[in-house]
């Protein structure tokens, strides 16, 4: 099958990029803005998860020690005929959203309800700076992730661009949900900040497998730094949810378009760009209150097992699980997450580096890391009887006041 390569600096550019895998062909789509205009080149329907969960089968059992996201996954799921009285372990630890439809016999202290609500609050006192007008106002934030459902309600208003660069278009929830939490108007840390969104695919499904390719990622930051070129309020931080490995196909490639924009004073942010881990909260507890929050699931058991490395004791500490994103099953649709691991931990710093352009239009990600390991917080908490210290947690407030 024939394969047409993008070229970055060749505009307009409409290009489909077909690959056969086995017996099905697979088409990555490249679209961008004509003339150096912005705007949103494609706008998509709901995404239709209804038919994903089999009612038939035995409700999900949550196994901490398998240590694996998503074990209770009931999205969109009709859950009517089942009995969960006695479920509340299963329940507290489960996926779902707003069209996930309840039965009558939950436990009475499982409220799905209040659990999305609370999810929605960015936490750490995030609306406390929003209440003093610290929201991303004329900062722009990049993104680059998976395919977009441009119509949510939580991020229309704030996206002035959206583009494809060898784009897989499928539906899935992981662009919608990190935009969300980026500048989301209800669930996001910089709900006034400008968002510019190119989906992109880095790399190629084989078969089973998926080959990376960072060529297709290094051409989405060049394309970013183009955009920035042409827009009065500056795009100030840009957020890839992957971890950028050395060993995989144009690795050189990447980190030079990445160096490119950051010498273009836009912060990077990708799995590993700093040291930095997720936190957990039990989803009825207090977002707000920083004793709410304990190690993320994906890496408790490294903490309380003093398995952890040097580097690792050394990491900035931010919100990730139980956190409620926008769903592209529909406009105003949503999704509580009980784990969202480092992919929901990038759009919440990048929040957060925006609120600080907004106060601070001088900062630089060095300015902006030292101020937040100065004034992040450290707790104590118990598991076993045993007393454990947990920091430092990233402290919005703390952060803005150092900067302003």
């Amino acid at each position: 099958m024939k394969r047409i390569l993008f070229i970055i600096m060749v505009l307009p550019l409409i290009n489909a990029i077909a690959q056969t895998d086995g017996s099905k062909t697979i088409d990555y789509q490249s679209i961008l803005n004509k003339n150096n205009t912005i705007g949103v080149v494609k706008r998509f329907s709901p995404a239709d998860y209804s038919g994903v969960y089999d009612s038939n089968k035995p409700f999900p059992v949550y196994n901490e020690a398998l240590n694996e996201m998503y074990q209770v996954d009931v999205i969109s799921a009709d859950l009517r005929n089942y009995d969960l009285r006695n479920r509340y372990n299963d329940l507290i630890h489960s996926s779902f959203d707003t069209r996930t439809k309840w039965p009558k016999s939950l436990p009475d202290n499982f409220k799905p309800d209040l659990i999305m609500d609370m999810g929605k609050d960015p936490g750490l006192n995030i609306r406390e700076l929003h209440k003093r007008k610290i929201t991303g106002k004329k900062i722009g934030i990049a993104i680059l992730d998976s395919w977009l459902f441009t119509e949510h309600d939580e991020y229309k208003k704030q996206l002035k661009c959206y583009e494809e660069i060898h784009a897989l278009e499928e539906p899935t929830m992981h662009g919608t949900s990190v935009s969300s939490l980026a500048v989301g108007k209800t669930v996001g840390v910089a709900p006034d900040a400008e968002l510019y969104y190119i989906a992109v695919t880095a790399g190629y499904f084989n078969n089973q497998s998926f080959d990376y390719d960072y060529l297709f990622l290094a051409q989405a930051i060049e394309r970013i730094c183009e955009i920035n070129k042409n827009i009065t309020n500056k795009i100030r931080v840009l957020t890839i949810t992957l971890r950028i490995k050395p060993e995989r196909k144009n690795y050189d490639l990447v980190m030079q378009a990445i160096k490119k924009a950051e010498r273009e004073n836009i912060f990077v942010i990708y799995v590993g760009c700093k040291d930095y881990k997720g936190l957990y909260r039990n989803p009825l507890s207090n977002p707000n209150d920083f004793n709410s929050y304990k190690p993320g699931l994906y890496w408790q058991d490294r903490f309380y097992t003093g398995k952890q490395d040097d580097n690792e004791t050394q990491s900035l500490l931010i919100p990730s699980d139980s956190r409620c994103t926008a769903s592209p099953a529909g406009t105003s649709d949503y999704t509580f997450d009980s784990e969202g691991g480092l992919s929901w931990a990038v759009p919440y710093i990048a929040g957060i580096y925006a609120l600080a352009c907004q106060v601070y239009p001088s900062v630089t990600p060095d300015i902006f890391w030292k101020a937040a390991l100065e004034t992040g917080k450290t707790i104590t908490i118990y598991k076993d009887s045993k007393e454990f210290s947990l920091g430092k947690i990233i402290n919005p407030e703390g952060i803005i006041e150092v900067l302003k």
